[in-house]
Parts: C-alpha cells; sequence; structure tokens
C-alpha cells in the first residue's frame, strides 16, 4: 500500500513513522482515560433502566451489525480524508453517543442509538487499525502492542473508581458527559505530525475471499464471542450479586493495577515465542470462566478477573502479533480488515444471540470455558 501525506512524500513519511506511534500512544492512553470511566458500566447503565438481558443482547446485535456495515465507509474516508481525519470523525461520533445516551429515557429512540454507536466505533476503528499497521515496530509488535494494553490498563486503575463514584454522588449522565469530552480530547495529539490517506481499495466479495484464511476466521469468531460475554454479561453478573456499582469499580480497579505490572512482561514473551505463549493462554483462560461461577465474595471476583483478564491478555496479544505481522506485508489492508471485523461480529452476534433468548449465564460462561478450548485445535494460525 502507497501512503499520501498530506503535502510530503512517501520517504519523507517513513522518517516519521516512530513519531507517528508515540502520537498513537498518547492518544490512545487519554482515550482509554474515557473508556475505562463508562465501558463496565453502560450495559449496567442499561440494566438499571430495565431493561433486560435480552433487550441488552439486542441493542449490541444491532450495534455489530452497524459496524459491518458502516466499516468500509471508514475505509473509503481513510482514503478521501486521511487516517487522522478518520480517527477524528469516529471519536466525535463516539462522543456524541454518549451525550445521547443521557436521553435515552425520553427521546432518543433505542434502535437509532444502537446504530450511531456502531457507526462511531466502525468510522474510528478503519483509521485506527491501518494507522497501527503502518506505525507498528518491526519484531517487536508484542512489545508495541503490549505498550497499548499497558497504557489502557493503567488508565483503567482510576476510570473505573471514578467513573463508580461519579454514578454514586451524581448520576450517569455527569459520567457520560465528562467521558464524552475526555473522548473529544484524545484526537488532539493526532495532529502534531501530517495527516496522510490510504490508496482507494476495492472491498467486495472477491477480495474478502482472499483477504485471510479460514484459521484466522475461527479465531477471530471465538475470540469476538468470549470478548462480548466478558464485556456485557459479566460486569451485569457482578453488579447482580451485589448491587453496589462502588464495589464493582474497585473490582476492575484492582485488576488493572495487577495487569499493569504483568502485561508488559507477557509482551516480552510473545516476541520471543507468541504460538507457544498463544497455547499457555489458552490452557490457562479457559478454567478462569468457571472460576467466575465459584468465586462470587467481592475478593473472589477480584482474584477470578484478574486471572481471566491476565489470561486472556496472552491470548490477544500472541494472536494479534501474527494479524499485525501480515498487515505490514500486504496491500489490501481494507479487505484484510474488513475480514478480521467480520469474523469477530460473527462470533459476538452468535454469542449475543444466547443472551438474547434467554440462556442463563451460567451455561453462557460454561459454554464459553469449552469454546476457548477449541483454539487448541487451531494453534497452525500462529506464524
Amino acid at each position: 500500500m502507497i501512503l499520501h501525506p498530506a503535502s510530503e512524500r512517501h520517504h519523507q513519511y517513513i522518517y516519521l513513522k516512530h513519531k507517528e506511534l508515540n502520537e498513537l500512544y498518547i492518544s490512545v492512553f487519554i482515550k482509554s482515560l474515557a473508556d475505562s470511566l463508562i465501558s463496565i458500566f453502560t450495559p449496567i447503565f442499561f440494566f438499571s433502566l430495565g431493561f433486560s438481558i435480552s433487550k441488552i443482547a439486542l441493542f449490541n446485535i444491532i450495534g455489530y451489525l452497524s459496524i459491518s456495515l458502516f466499516l468500509p465507509l471508514g475505509i473509503y474516508l481513510d482514503h478521501k480524508l486521511g487516517i487522522k481525519k478518520t480517527l477524528s470523525i469516529g471519536t466525535v461520533l463516539s462522543m456524541l453517543y454518549y451525550f445521547a445516551l443521557t436521553k435515552l429515557k425520553t427521546e432518543v429512540p433505542f434502535e437509532f442509538l444502537a446504530i450511531f454507536w456502531g457507526l462511531g466505533i466502525a468510522i474510528y476503528y478503519a483509521g485506527f487499525n491501518i494507522e497501527l499497521s503502518q506505525t507498528i515496530r518491526k519484531n517487536t509488535e508484542g512489545k508495541s502492542l503490549s505498550l497499548f494494553q499497558v497504557l489502557s490498563i493503567i488508565a483503567g486503575i482510576l476510570g473505573p473508581v471514578a467513573g463508580s463514584l461519579l454514578i454514586h454522588f451524581k448520576s450517569y449522565n455527569s459520567l457520560f458527559l465528562i467521558a464524552g469530552l475526555i473522548y473529544l480530547l484524545s484526537v488532539l495529539p493526532l495532529f502534531k505530525t501530517k495527516d496522510y490517506k490510504i490508496d482507494k481499495q476495492e472491498i467486495n466479495l472477491e477480495t474478502l475471499k482472499v483477504a485471510d484464511n479460514k484459521r484466522k476466521a475461527f479465531s477471530y469468531r471465538i475470540l469476538g464471542g468470549i470478548g462480548v460475554i466478558s464485556a456485557i454479561l459479566w460486569p451485569i453478573f457482578i453488579y447482580s450479586n451485589y448491587k453496589n456499582i462502588v464495589t464493582l469499580g474497585v473490582i476492575v480497579s484492582v485488576t488493572s493495577l495487577l495487569l499493569a505490572l504483568l502485561i508488559f512482561q507477557e509482551g516480552r514473551i510473545i516476541d520471543s515465542s507468541h504460538k507457544r505463549s498463544f497455547k499457555y493462554g489458552i490452557l490457562s483462560h479457559s478454567p478462569t470462566w468457571f472460576l467466575r461461577l465459584l468465586l462470587i465474595s467481592p475478593f473472589g471476583l477480584a482474584i477470578s478477573n484478574f486471572a481471566s483478564s491476565a489470561t486472556y491478555e496472552l491470548i490477544d496479544l500472541s494472536f494479534s502479533k501474527t494479524v499485525w505481522k501480515k498487515a505490514a506485508r500486504i496491500n489490501n489492508l481494507g479487505s484484510y480488515f474488513v475480514f478480521r471485523e467480520y469474523n469477530l461480529e460473527i462470533g459476538r452476534i452468535v454469542c449475543l444471540a444466547f443472551m438474547f433468548f434467554g440462556l442463563n449465564s451460567v451455561y453462557i460462561f460454561i459454554g464459553a470455558g469449552f469454546l476457548t478450548l477449541l483454539q487448541l485445535f487451531n494453534l497452525k494460525v500462529i506464524e
């Protein structure tokens, strides 16, 4: 893929590559501050409004279908406007989504809000994935990716506690407004260097068929499925047991503190042998789904949440190294990332469908444990 900076030639962009990566780190850190304030509380916000798990699942199904629909639009904007402008548009749309959540009870239709959420996510990640593929450092993908995770986790140490206190003493509306403004601030570091555009991408059924292999599709679907169970059903499960939003915030913040001390070391291990770390991640993450059902005191939930998060990161970072290594050497990045997102969405939507049809949380967690183990039959996905 040939990149076109707005007013400079391609070789000058190469000179700026590390600077671009540093700016992306800063932007992701600021955005992660906003994410950490709200991410675990959004499903609980819907739950506290009286939405059933089925309706929350439906909201997310509509949202993830919207991401699939709008992702090619985001890739088109990368070509027409530039990567950083596309990132900015996606960020602003996400900010507006959280502002709109404050009107959910009275003015904003449920289905429209889900579509709007998907639009913002799709456009942001259409820019982010290509930006990261162009700036990540060769042969140190594990360390580079783990640094992104460390920054997100550091941001997540104070965010959940701060978010829970805001909800407890103020309201969800205050939380969403503050998070939206922080989202907007995350755009500013991106424009310290020139924006650039990508070549026009051909995205259709034929290009998607050859964008990647079936093994990757299988892994994406599993990761998408277990990821959405963790993001939506797990916070509701904790909240349902304790009905205390501050307890939930403290549990997630303690987990983030412990993860921050561990995860960068995981990146070093992954760079030395990411196939082995992928296998160990699978074997260690699967039992944590059963552990969640056994340890339901506040301390036990903190332990199981940490164990689950740490082992999942080992799987995710190991697989991501393969994803980004290949991204650095292919031409049609548009189809490559659309293929990735579509398969993630398939896994997410299938698992959300089980929630929608009312399957008990216990069975879903047990199913996620066995679903994780299926990756053992797919170790060849790691290059």
